[in-house]
C-alpha cells in the first residue's frame, strides 16, 4: 500500500512540476518527482545474534511441542492399562507407597523423554544448524522443566481416564491444545484475554518461548516462565499423588 500511494506521489509531483513550468518557465526549481515522493528511503540491518530464518524461528517451537506430546503420550497409558489389568491390586498389598510408586514413573519415563530430547536437540543445532546462543546448561534445564511438567499431565490423564481409548482422546486433545494455544503459529498475546489463562497453563507455551529465547537470543527474557513451568508441573504432580492415593485407598 505504501509503495501505491508513493507511486500516485510521484505521478501527481510530476504533473504538478510539468504544470508550473509551464507557466511560470525558469525560475521553478527543478526537484526530481521521486525524491518528492520518497524523501527518505529506509535500509534494514540485522542487529540479532542469529538470521532471521523460519527455520531458526519455528525449530525451537517444533522441538518443545514434540517433547510435550511425547512425555504425555508415553504416560497416559501407563495406569490405565495397570488399573485394567490388575496391578492396581497388588500394588495395594505390596510394601510400596504411592508416593514411590508415583517416582518410580517419574524416573521411568523420565529417563526415556530425556534420551529422545537428546537425540532431536542435537539433530536440531548440529544438522539444522538452528543457533544455540545461551549454551547448553540454561537449554538443558528448560528441557527438564518442560520433561517434569509433560510427565505430570500424562500421568494425570492415566490416572483419570477411565480406559485406553479416552486416554489416547484426551492426549490427543492436548496436543490441539498445544498447537492452537501455545503461541506456536500465532502469539499468545493476540488472543482474547480469557484464552491466555488456557494458554499460560500449557506447559508448552512456557517451552516454547523460554527455548527461542535461549537459542536465538541467547537469553531468557521472561525468567518468570521458568517458574511457571516449575510451578506447573509441582500442581500437577500433587493432583496425580493424591489422585492415586485415592485409588490405592492407602495412607503413607
Amino acid at each position: 500500500m505504501s509503495s501505491l500511494n508513493a507511486e500516485i506521489v510521484e505521478q501527481a509531483a510530476e504533473e504538478g512540476i510539468s504544470f508550473a513550468a509551464g507557466e511560470i518557465g525558469s525560475a521553478v526549481t527543478n526537484v526530481p518527482p521521486e525524491v518528492i515522493a520518497r524523501p527518505t528511503t529506509a535500509e534494514t540491518e540485522n542487529v540479532s545474534l542469529s538470521p532471521p530464518l523460519v527455520l531458526s524461528f519455528f525449530g525451537p517451537a517444533v522441538f518443545a511441542l514434540v517433547i510435550q506430546h511425547l512425555a504425555v503420550t508415553l504416560t497416559a497409558l501407563s495406569m490405565v492399562r495397570e488399573r485394567l489389568s490388575g496391578q492396581m491390586d497388588r500394588f495395594r498389598v505390596a510394601p510400596v507407597s504411592s508416593r514411590e510408586l508415583l517416582v518410580g514413573k517419574y524416573v521411568a519415563y523420565a529417563v526415556l523423554s530425556l534420551v529422545v530430547a537428546a537425540v532431536v536437540g542435537a539433530l536440531l543445532v548440529l544438522v539444522l544448524n538452528v543457533p544455540l546462543l545461551g549454551g547448553p546448561l540454561i537449554f538443558a534445564g528448560i528441557v527438564l522443566l518442560l520433561t517434569f511438567a509433560s510427565l505430570g499431565v500424562g500421568l494425570l490423564i492415566s490416572l483419570v481416564a477411565d480406559s485406553e481409548r479416552q486416554a489416547v482422546q484426551l492426549s490427543m486433545l492436548m496436543l490441539l491444545a498445544s498447537v492452537f494455544f501455545s503461541g506456536f503459529v500465532l502469539p499468545v498475546t493476540d488472543f482474547a484475554g480469557w484464552t491466555q489463562y488456557i494458554s499460560y497453563a500449557l506447559p508448552v507455551t512456557h517451552g516454547i518461548a523460554t527455548l527461542q529465547d535461549t537459542m536465538l537470543r541467547g537469553e531468557v527474557s521472561q525468567p518468570w516462565m521458568l517458574l511457571a513451568l516449575l510451578g506447573i508441573g509441582v500442581v500437577l504432580y500433587v493432583g496425580s499423588l493424591l489422585r492415586l492415593r485415592r485409588i490405592l485407598r492407602t495412607a503413607d
